[in-house]
């Protein structure tokens, strides 16, 4: 390295000292720009991942419902089944008790025969 012949006044040096620390600072707010991009790089993209995570999560929640309202559906339609069974059956029985009791009624009310 060469040193200046002469050396350098305070004043100049002070200049010299400035603009080196200017320089310095200019890289370092480089430095941290390029920082604060990449973060904001990596924050978007997991912000990104995140949001496909709770789509495919809707997506499965939809599949779901539907599932659940398809067997809703077909337990309706079973029960449905079993109470008009139960109820055919309950028809037949009650069915059955009223002609017995006309058939009762009607051997009451018959005149007695002549001997």
């Amino acid at each position: 390295m060469i040193e200046p012949e002469k050396s350098l006044k305070k004043k100049d040096q002070m200049e010299l000292d400035e603009e080196l620390a200017r320089e310095i600072e200019a890289e370092e707010q480089a430095e941290l720009e390029r920082i604060q991009k990449e973060r904001v790089a990596q924050e978007e993209a997991s912000i990104a991942s995140i949001y496909e995570e709770l789509d495919n999560e809707q997506a499965m929640m939809e599949a779901n419902y539907e599932l659940a309202a398809n067997l809703q559906e077909n337990e309706r339609e079973a029960t449905s089944i079993e109470e008009k069974s139960r109820r055919l059956a309950e028809f037949i029985r009650e069915r059955k008790k009223f002609f017995a009791a006309q058939r009762a009624e009607a051997t009451r009310n018959k005149p007695p025969t002549k001997t």
